[in-house]
Protein backbone atom coordinates (compact mmCIF):
# COMPACT_ATOMS: atom_id res chain seq x y z
CA UNK A 1 0.00 0.00 0.00
CA UNK A 2 1.43 3.65 -0.69
CA UNK A 3 1.73 6.12 1.15
CA UNK A 4 -0.89 8.31 -0.25
CA UNK A 5 -3.42 5.37 -0.16
CA UNK A 6 -2.72 4.37 3.75
CA UNK A 7 -3.32 8.52 4.36
CA UNK A 8 -6.43 8.83 2.43
CA UNK A 9 -7.75 5.65 4.48
CA UNK A 10 -6.82 7.42 7.40
CA UNK A 11 -8.61 10.25 6.52
CA UNK A 12 -11.56 8.62 5.46
CA UNK A 13 -11.53 6.91 8.24
CA UNK A 14 -11.46 10.34 10.78
CA UNK A 15 -14.51 12.20 8.32
CA UNK A 16 -17.04 9.02 7.77
CA UNK A 17 -16.74 6.63 10.16
CA UNK A 18 -15.93 8.95 13.83
CA UNK A 19 -17.60 12.06 11.93
CA UNK A 20 -15.18 14.56 13.43
CA UNK A 21 -14.28 17.50 11.65
CA UNK A 22 -10.80 18.07 10.38
CA UNK A 23 -9.04 21.60 10.23
CA UNK A 24 -5.22 20.37 9.37
CA UNK A 25 -3.81 17.16 8.53
CA UNK A 26 -0.73 15.97 7.68
CA UNK A 27 1.63 12.94 6.50
CA UNK A 28 4.97 12.59 7.96
CA UNK A 29 7.56 9.70 6.97
CA UNK A 30 10.91 8.33 7.59
CA UNK A 31 13.27 5.76 7.83
CA UNK A 32 12.38 5.09 3.80
CA UNK A 33 15.90 4.00 3.35
CA UNK A 34 18.62 2.14 5.17
CA UNK A 35 21.28 3.08 6.66
CA UNK A 36 23.34 5.05 3.20
CA UNK A 37 24.27 8.91 3.62
CA UNK A 38 22.21 11.75 2.85
CA UNK A 39 23.71 13.40 0.27
CA UNK A 40 24.52 17.21 0.98
CA UNK A 41 23.31 19.46 -1.81
CA UNK A 42 26.40 21.20 -1.21
CA UNK A 43 28.98 18.47 -1.17
CA UNK A 44 28.93 18.05 -4.97
CA UNK A 45 30.12 21.65 -5.18
CA UNK A 46 32.17 22.19 -2.55
CA UNK A 47 34.29 19.14 -4.22
CA UNK A 48 34.26 20.19 -7.50
CA UNK A 49 35.58 23.54 -6.29
CA UNK A 50 38.45 22.26 -4.64
CA UNK A 51 39.53 19.54 -7.74
CA UNK A 52 39.28 23.17 -10.18
CA UNK A 53 41.72 25.00 -7.55
CA UNK A 54 43.91 21.67 -7.21
CA UNK A 55 43.97 21.60 -11.36
CA UNK A 56 44.65 25.50 -11.02
CA UNK A 57 47.80 25.06 -8.49
CA UNK A 58 49.12 21.92 -10.93
CA UNK A 59 48.47 23.76 -13.88
CA UNK A 60 50.41 27.23 -12.57
CA UNK A 61 52.96 25.01 -10.57
CA UNK A 62 53.97 23.56 -14.46
CA UNK A 63 53.96 26.88 -16.59
CA UNK A 64 53.98 30.10 -13.96
CA UNK A 65 51.18 31.85 -12.08
CA UNK A 66 50.31 33.80 -15.33
CA UNK A 67 49.08 30.20 -17.16
CA UNK A 68 45.81 30.60 -15.81
CA UNK A 69 44.00 33.40 -14.50
CA UNK A 70 40.19 34.81 -14.26
CA UNK A 71 38.91 36.96 -17.05
CA UNK A 72 38.48 39.58 -14.71
CA UNK A 73 42.70 39.76 -14.48
CA UNK A 74 42.62 40.28 -18.26
CA UNK A 75 40.38 42.79 -18.74
CA UNK A 76 42.58 44.95 -16.08
CA UNK A 77 45.75 44.16 -18.04
CA UNK A 78 44.88 42.83 -21.31
CA UNK A 79 48.92 43.09 -22.64
CA UNK A 80 50.07 41.46 -19.54
CA UNK A 81 48.92 37.85 -20.02
CA UNK A 82 49.94 37.67 -23.99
Amino acid sequence: MTIFATASQLLNRVLVQDGRLVRLIGVRVSNLVGREKQLDMFDSAAKRAENLNRAIEEIRKKYGQAAITTGSKKEEDPGAYQ
